[in-house]
C-alpha cells in the first residue's frame, strides 16, 4: 500500500534489510533516539529445560545482525495505561 499510495508506516529494522534497492529509496530512519525492541524469554522457576532455552537463545541470537547486538544509547519510556 505504501508504494502504491504515498503512505507511510514503521518498519523494524530487520524488515527493512529484506526490502529491494528501488524500496530502499523511500526509507527514511528516525532521528535519536530511536525506537528499539527487546526480546525476553521468560519461564517459570520450576522449569528444567535450560539446555533448551539457552539453544533458542543461540539460534535467536545467530540470526540477529553483529551492529544490533551492541548495547547503545536507549531510553526506556514507560507507558501507562488511561
Amino acid at each position: 500500500m505504501v508504494d502504491k499510495s504515498d503512505g507511510i508506516t514503521l518498519l523494524p529494522e530487520l524488515a527493512v534489510m529484506e526490502l529491494s534497492k528501488m524500496q530502499m529509496k523511500s526509507v527514511r530512519k528516525l532521528k535519536e533516539p530511536t525506537p528499539t525492541r527487546e526480546v525476553s524469554l521468560v519461564m517459570h522457576h520450576d522449569y528444567f529445560q535450560t539446555k533448551l532455552m539457552k539453544a533458542l537463545k543461540t539460534e535467536i541470537m545467530k540470526v540477529i545482525p553483529a551492529h544490533m547486538l551492541r548495547i547503545s544509547k536507549r531510553k526506556v519510556i514507560d507507558v501507562k495505561g488511561s
